[in-house]
């Protein structure tokens, strides 16, 4: 994952030779402590309006966007990939079942859809499990 970060984001392979870094120096947990954190602030600065250099994919595989409202500053972007859509739905899947909900349960929802991106993972677990 992260020599894939480092060959495919602009964003994250800037940030990794500012601090004299390559993938190869990332080998063990104790090394993870090398890796840059990344703010809202390094979101809101980088990646708006489309992605910017934060992306690690080309721009057409995305197939869908989450963006804040902007209200306390530049908005928030999150982009997705099919990939991205089916590992989420599958880990809020998986968490569900771990907190004991079957097929046989019936779910309500009430996380907003708009700006919390939230909703619509909760949504598609609950869709995979059949709740």
């Amino acid at each position: 994952l992260i020599k894939r970060v480092y060959e495919s984001s602009p964003y994250y392979h800037k940030v990794f030779k500012e601090r004299g870094l390559t993938p190869d120096d990332i080998r063990t947990l104790e090394d993870l402590v090398k890796l840059p954190f990344t703010t809202k602030e390094d979101l809101r600065r980088y990646a708006y309006p489309h992605g910017g250099d934060f992306l690690a994919v080309p721009f057409g595989n995305l197939v869908g966007w989450h963006m804040t409202s902007g209200t306390t500053g530049v908005p928030t972007v999150n982009a997705y990939t099919w990939s991205d859509i089916e590992i989420w739905t599958s880990l809020v899947a998986r968490s569900l079942v771990t907190a004991g909900v079957t097929k046989n349960d019936i779910v309500m929802n009430i996380y907003g859809y708009g700006l919390f991106t939230g909703g619509i993972g909760l949504h598609q677990g609950i869709q995979r499990i059949g709740a």
